[in-house]
């Protein structure tokens, strides 16, 4: 059978099954060790699993250009090292910081802005807005980066 343990010493073990297969739902990031007991003896630990719960950091949101001159300004959001993003999606809250925010995604198809669905944001002709970034990862989780308030210089 199968011994699985929440610590590499295995007291207390946490199941004993004929599957080597664990179902789990933890609330934190843990590291799991099974072996393999039996007539013939016991194994060391066989494998050791880590379960990451809730690893998406979704970071800081930075303008990485600035040009007032006719041309695009870029926006981008960091996320941290080893979280496998499936989608990004930019918004922007339409009552601009006042009262209750009113979040938006940005649309392929409006105007003054491309990469509403890229870790990068480029917009122009646009002067102050506050935007975000939504990053989903593999598990499906959201985590939406701090607002950002856009400081791009009217086209002269």
């Amino acid at each position: 059978k199968w011994v699985w343990s929440d610590n590499p010493s295995f007291n207390n073990p946490i199941a004993k099954t004929t599957s080597p297969t664990l179902i789990v739902k933890p609330d934190t990031s843990i590291y799991y060790y099974v072996r393999a007991e039996g007539d013939c003896g016991t194994t060391t630990a066989a494998s050791t699993s880590y379960i990451s719960v809730n690893e998406l950091y979704v970071g800081s949101v930075s303008q990485t250009t600035q040009n007032p001159y006719n041309s695009t300004d870029d926006f981008e959001v960091y996320v941290a090292a080893g979280s496998e993003v499936t989608s990004y999606q930019w918004q922007r809250d339409w009552n601009d910081g006042v009262g209750e925010a009113d979040w938006r995604d940005y649309a392929e198809s409006d105007r003054g802005y491309s990469g509403g669905k890229s870790s990068k944001l480029s917009m122009w002709n646009i002067s102050s807005v506050l935007i975000r970034c939504v990053v989903t990862d593999v598990c499906g989780n959201k985590m939406a980066s701090q607002p950002f308030r856009t400081t791009i210089p009217p086209q002269e």
